[in-house]
């Protein structure tokens, strides 16, 4: 007799959500749900209707033999994990992110520039993430990455509507673990 059964309960609607980034930091790192953020993370604001998606990757890799057209043994060369999202509201903290990680700077005159060196560094675009929703059954769930980095940046988009600020941030290894509390909810669908 298969297992599983057709529930509605399992199917989630996640009407809205949140993301927010920092600065890497060893303080205060998220280990649940509910508990509320610190104060160090910084709320991306608007993002697109549809824009946030996580995406993970695998290569493998095949041996191959003289004696045989087919893989003997296959192994995995490669782990990967990318978040993408669209910000709409620009400020001094979305625009930084966008653009290589730099911050603004304000001048004499008052006016504000943001400098971008060309020798821009992995440490200028390294952040912690938090992708954060509530679903239609009022479950909160958080996936929290503790290393990533802004890989990909969309152009911008300048329109009638909005502005659009869009990313990709690769995970990073943080100790062996591909993400730290990277599914902790509230759902209790999810317990053992």
């Amino acid at each position: 007799m298969p297992t599983g059964s057709l529930n509605p309960d399992e199917v989630r609607i996640i009407e809205s959500g949140n993301v927010y980034y920092r600065r890497p930091s060893a303080l205060n790192r998220p280990t649940d749900a509910g508990t509320p953020l610190h104060s160090s993370f910084q709320h991306g604001g608007y993002v697109d209707n549809e824009s946030v998606s996580i995406s993970p990757d695998i290569s493998i890799e095949s041996v191959m033999k003289w004696q045989s057209k087919m893989a003997v043994k296959v192994y995995v060369s490669e782990i990967g994990l990318q978040v993408n999202f669209t910000m709409n509201q620009v400020n001094r903290e979305n625009f930084g992110l966008w653009l290589f990680g730099q911050e603004w700077e304000n001048a004499p005159n008052g006016e504000s520039h943001l400098a971008v060196p060309s020798n821009v560094t992995i440490g200028d675009l390294e952040r912690e993430l938090v992708i954060e929703f509530t679903d239609d059954q009022d479950d909160t769930t958080r996936f929290y990455f503790t290393r990533g980095v802004v890989t990909d940046r969309e152009e911008l988009t300048l329109g009638k509507t909005d502005v659009k600020l869009g990313v990709t941030y690769m995970v990073l290894d943080a100790g062996n673990d591909l993400m730290f509390d990277v599914w902790s909810t509230n759902d209790d669908l999810y317990s053992a």
